[in-house]
C-alpha cells in the first residue's frame, strides 16, 4: 500500500536557527490574529518584526486549510507591482484583459489563508487599498503584516513590535547576562 503523499501548502520557510525569546510576543500576536483579520506588527528596521511574523505564522498555521503564504514586498519599486507580486506567490494567473485586483479577490475567495505581507513600509498606500479589497471579499483570509508604519485601516490591529531585552550598562554578572534574549541570540548567519 502506498504512502498518501503530503505536501506543503504554502511558502512558509524552515527554520534555520532556534527561535530565541519573545514568548509573551507570540501569545498576544496569536491573540490578535484570533479575533481580527489584519494585524500589522510595527517596529523600527531590525528589531525582529519578519522573524516574529515567521514564528507566529508558523505556530497558526494549521488554523489555515489554504496555508499560509509569505509576500516579500522589500524589493518592490512601486506599489503597481504589488497585486502581481502577491498573485504570483500563490500561483495564479492573471489574464491581460482582467482586473488584477478583481481576480485576485475572485481566486483567495473560498481560501482559508494567511497571508504575510512583510515590510509594507514602502508601499504603504498599495499595501492599505490591497488589504482593504482582500478583506472586504474573502471572509477567510487574515491577513500579518510587517511594517515600520500602521497601513491605518478600519479594524487594523496594531502590534508594537518591542527590541529584545538587553543587559543594563554594568550587568552584576556575566552569568546573569543570559537571561536577557539578545545575549542568547545565535551568532548572525546573515538569514532571517
Amino acid at each position: 500500500m502506498s504512502r498518501p503523499s503530503r505536501h506543503r501548502i504554502g511558502n512558509l520557510p524552515l527554520e534555520l536557527t532556534s527561535f530565541v525569546g519573545r514568548r509573551r510576543e507570540v501569545i498576544e500576536a496569536k491573540r490578535l490574529l484570533s479575533v481580527t483579520r489584519l494585524v500589522t506588527m510595527t517596529g523600527t528596521g531590525g528589531v525582529g518584526k519578519t522573524r516574529l511574523a515567521l514564528r507566529v505564522a508558523t505556530e497558526v498555521a494549521r488554523a489555515f486549510d489554504d496555508g499560509v503564504w509569505i509576500v516579500d514586498l522589500s524589493e518592490l519599486k512601486d506599489g503597481s507591482s504589488l497585486v502581481a507580486a502577491v498573485s504570483d506567490i500563490i500561483g495564479l494567473t492573471v489574464q491581460p484583459d482582467a482586473d488584477p485586483e478583481d481576480r485576485l479577490a475572485e481566486y483567495l475567495a473560498t481560501w482559508a489563508v494567511l497571508l504575510v505581507l512583510d515590510c509594507c513600509e514602502q508601499l504603504v498606500a498599495a499595501a492599505a487599498a490591497l488589504c482593504t479589497i482582500i478583506l472586504r471579499r474573502c471572509t477567510r483570509v487574515r491577513i500579518l503584516a510587517t511594517s515600520r508604519q500602521v497601513l491605518g485601516l478600519a479594524g487594523e490591529a496594531v502590534f508594537q513590535v518591542p527590541p529584545l531585552a538587553v543587559p543594563g550598562e554594568h550587568p552584576s554578572t556575566l552569568q546573569g547576562t543570559s537571561r536577557y534574549e539578545a545575549v542568547r541570540l545565535p551568532p548572525w548567519s546573515g538569514h532571517p
